[in-house]
């Protein structure tokens, strides 16, 4: 085995350069999943993920629209690669391909360790009568803006404000990523869609919290958003 090599591919598969890039499709792919759809529906629905709702309100303070707030998000994106890329080493298919494929390995390990704690695997609330193409574009939802929010901010946030009364980084990180968890899960209980609380279900989404909280700690950004998709999919699809 390559040490080297593999090391080389840990460390720059994590930089942000690679995140925006390899999270750029997703959001297209969400977006244009959920256009298509609604169109083939007969229904007039609009479902999003939650946390999308959340960025596409935050836009609206500023008089941007749904639409609008979409390409928003896509400008910001595109315009942030060349800064990145002057920090980063090059983009490497292959290293594009390891990030897809151990995200992969991770969404079935995520799925074993959660049942072999629960017993069990507890499908995700979707709304009544949801299609293939619908849930599909849900996973790749899911994976993106949640990732996005509970993990990109909420746990730099919690790491950045645990650091002014702890010294210790080892604790500092356990308190960060076991509230930003706690977060996660509580958060699918609030709001007008909100889920009926039981205790198993809230284990359910604690445990997978903490699982790619952890995730995205150790292998950053891209590879915790496609593993949160990957195994969606699996679940939803």
């Amino acid at each position: 085995m390559n040490f080297p090599a593999l090391q080389s591919y840990f460390h720059t598969s994590k930089s942000a350069y690679y995140s925006v890039v390899m999270t750029l499709p997703l959001l297209v792919l969400y977006e244009v999943l959920l256009y298509f759809d609604q169109l083939s529906s007969s229904k007039n629905w609009q479902v999003r993920n939650a946390v999308d709702v959340w960025i596409r309100q935050f836009f609206a303070v500023f008089e941007v629209d749904s639409q609008q707030a979409f390409f928003a998000m896509i400008l910001i994106l595109l315009v942030s690669i060349p800064f990145l890329a002057i920090h980063s080493a090059p983009l490497k298919a292959k290293y594009i391909g390891g990030v897809l494929f151990e995200s992969w390995l991770y969404s079935l390990f995520f799925g074993a360790v959660v049942q072999l704690i629960l017993f069990k695997i507890l499908p995700l609330a979707m709304p009544a009568g949801s299609s293939t193409m619908q849930n599909f574009a849900m996973s790749l939802g899911a994976g993106l803006f949640e990732e996005f929010f509970f993990r990109f901010l909420l746990l730099g946030v919690l790491m950045w404000g645990f650091a002014f009364f702890i010294s210790s980084p080892v604790l500092k990180a356990v308190l960060a990523i076991l509230t930003a968890s706690l977060l996660f899960s509580a958060v699918h209980y609030v709001g007008g869609l909100a889920d009926s609380f039981t205790v198993y279900s809230f284990l359910f989404r604690f445990i997978s919290g903490l699982l790619l909280t952890i995730i995205y700690y150790f292998r950053g950004f891209s590879v915790a958003v496609y593993t949160h998709a990957f195994y969606d999919i699996w679940i939803l699809v």
